[in-house]
């Protein structure tokens, strides 16, 4: 009997290490539909689902799924789980016809579709988690002006997030990995915002878009895809800006029957096939000089000029070979380093181009300063160099540039005004840059302090030898 009791304890204990290890997440009760009803109610009203005005939380695990069908509520999770049966083309989710609909904070699984909407306008998904499910974590029909964000979408068996004739919809910062298909999908939909996500590990694409036009790919990361990075097929009129595109296997970026697109600032690295493009159809592959192109990291790096036409002596971070896609898409001025974007807490934007590595970035306001800590790009590097385009609102010219606490001399690049382009080399494997401005704020208040109370001063001395008089 004894060794009965220890078995069955052993076999417990078993189920819950693959239960933990597989995310499998135990629910107890028949799979249910629960209605969100237009009229507010909960149907079945026993569903583990808590009314406070028009915010529905869940109070448990649910096995089931929601049907919502009324407006301008938001449906709470709490972290809580929904778990179906895998049914082909069952919904965790449906919002059909809807507007203005929160889904936040739900763990999403075995499903075909995680959240669907169809007809629907002006929702917002933010912060779930789906995992083990078969078909898209979030599928947008016909539907406009949504927000997918900041949600995980993490080894599912098929899409994480499909378009499909939706338009001016935002997909910002999520995180979605590991999955069987394909990571983002855009098929016939224009003016979508795709911004700051992660998309690696895919069988398929980082992000595909099919006849799909004036969509803006800005800031994400595409990492060992096994297809491409980013695929453009009949696409025209695409902003893709400060990607990094590094290590898929097919292509970093391919373009099919796709011109007139803007591909800039970005980086490539280390793709089996930097760009393809079929057939020879134009894009825009810089922003002319000085703003600069992309980096490639199969390309020559050499820099000893600089200038519009890189005939003047002087390096600049900008390579001085363009880099040849084919004989109708060049990138004329190819960075020499790594392009990194930072965000400021003014809202402005500081662009650094590199051969290190930025580990890190800061701006302090209250001195108007940037530093940044940097290390070696690659083994035994004993040389690197910096390329700042800063807001003058973010620091202001001239500058004093420190590197490990040595002042360097830098060259002005640009300067328009609003704005300088700064570039500096340094002997070190491992720096950190600091860059201020020659009168810093703090400064220029302890001087204006100071006069205002010689003034001050001088002024009573004035009324006193009045009265004395």
């Amino acid at each position: 009997m004894k060794k009965l009791v220890s078995f069955a304890i052993l076999l417990l204990f078993a189920w819950a290490l693959l239960a933990y290890s597989f995310n499998i997440f135990p629910v107890s009760g028949a799979f249910t539909t629960i209605y969100i009803r237009a009229n507010g109610m909960i149907d079945p009203p026993t569903a583990p689902i808590q009314r406070d005005g028009n915010v529905y939380r869940f109070v448990s695990d649910i096995n089931g799924s929601i049907v919502i069908e009324r407006d301008n509520i938001v449906v709470d999770g709490q972290d809580y789980s929904l778990v179906g049966i895998e049914d082909f083309e069952s919904k965790a989710f449906n919002l059909t016809g809807r507007t203005n609909v929160t889904i936040q904070n739900v763990r999403i699984s075995r499903f075909y579709f995680g959240v669907w909407l169809y007809y629907s306008n002006r929702n917002v998904i933010v912060g779930n988690f789906a995992t083990d499910n078969i078909g898209r974590c979030v599928w947008l029909g016909y539907s406009n002006n949504n927000s997918v964000i900041v949600n995980n979408f993490t080894e599912n068996k098929g899409r994480g997030i499909l378009l499909d004739h939706s338009h001016n919809n935002t997909i910002m910062q999520n995180r979605i990995v590991d999955n069987d298909c394909d990571a983002m999908i855009i098929d016939h939909s224009d003016g979508n915002v795709i911004v700051g996500n992660v998309a690696t590990g895919h069988i398929g694409h980082g992000v595909w878009l099919g006849y799909s036009n004036n969509n803006s790919i800005v800031e994400n990361n595409f990492t060992e895809n096994n297809y491409d990075g980013i695929g453009l097929y009949f696409s025209n009129g695409n902003d893709i800006r400060r990607n990094t595109v590094t290590m898929n296997n097919y292509h970093g970026i391919q373009l099919r029957y796709s011109p007139n697109n803007t591909i800039c600032n970005n980086n490539f690295v280390n793709n089996t096939i930097q760009a393809y493009i079929y057939p020879s159809l134009e894009n825009t592959w810089d922003n002319g000089y000085p703003f600069g192109g992309n980096f490639w990291s199969d390309h020559d790096l050499t820099d000893e000029y600089g200038g519009v036409n890189q005939n003047v002596t002087g390096s600049d971070g900008v390579s001085d070979a363009p880099y040849f896609v084919d004989v109708n898409n060049v990138d004329e001025y190819p960075f020499r380093g790594v392009f990194y974007s930072f965000n400021v807490s003014l809202g402005c934007g500081v662009y650094v181009v590199s051969n290190s590595i930025i580990e890190d970035f800061q701006y302090f306001e209250s001195d108007g300063s940037i530093r940044i800590f940097a290390s070696s790009l690659i083994a035994n590097q004993t040389d690197g160099f910096c390329r700042l385009a800063i807001p003058h609102d973010v620091v202001s010219p001239p500058y004093n540039v420190t590197v490990n606490g040595n002042s360097v001399d830098y060259s002005i690049i640009f300067d328009n005004g609003t704005m300088s382009i700064i570039y500096f080399g340094y002997d070190y494997s491992v720096v950190g840059i600091i860059v201020i401005p020659e009168f810093p704020l703090f400064y220029f208040l302890l001087f204006a302090f100071a006069i205002f109370s010689a003034i001050h001063v001088l002024l009573g001395r004035v009324r006193f030898m009045r009265n004395e008089g």
